[in-house]
Order: C-alpha cells, then sequence, then structure tokens
C-alpha cells in the first residue's frame, strides 16, 4: 500500500509548491517554463533526495555501480517531472 499512497502523495505535493512558486501573480520568472521545471526538479532532487543516498550508503552496503545507477535514475525521474509540468503549466 505504501508504494501507491507514497508517489501519490508526493506528486501531489511536488505539483503543488511548484505551482505556489509560479502562480500567475509572482514575477519569478526563473522557474517558469519548460527550463524552469528542470531547475526546480533539479533543486528538490539536491535537497530532497540526494542526501538520501547518503544515508543508504551510510547503513548498508551497496555496490558503487547499483548507488550510482539509482542516484541517476532518480535525478532523471526529478528533471522530468520538473519538466513535463513546467511546460504543461507554461501552456495554460
Amino acid at each position: 500500500m505504501y508504494m501507491v499512497i507514497h508517489p501519490l502523495l508526493f506528486g501531489f505535493l511536488f505539483a503543488g509548491a511548484y505551482h505556489l512558486l509560479v502562480a500567475p501573480d509572482r514575477v519569478n520568472d526563473l522557474l517558469r517554463g519548460m527550463r524552469g521545471g528542470i531547475l526546480y526538479g533539479m533543486g528538490v532532487f539536491l535537497v530532497g533526495s540526494l542526501p538520501i543516498f547518503a544515508l543508504i550508503n551510510a547503513s548498508f552496503w551497496v555496490p558503487p555501480q547499483v548507488l550510482a545507477s539509482w542516484i541517476v535514475q532518480n535525478a532523471f525521474q526529478y528533471l522530468t517531472a520538473g519538466a513535463v509540468m513546467g511546460h504543461w503549466l507554461d501552456r495554460r
């Protein structure tokens, strides 16, 4: 059940926070459009996700190649989600 609820809840939080940052009444052009969405996704990845991999590495042994592949996959997910969301909200 966790594997269903967590991604949905986090998706709403990810999109909601981005929408608040680029609301039409705000003058925040840095985060608008696809480029802005990518920057937002990168920021969330660097602050919220990347430190978790340091904890994983400190908690138990994982081959470096596996850890690197997890990091790359996770970064790609955040950057893609940010790009799609930025592009979609910019079209509205």
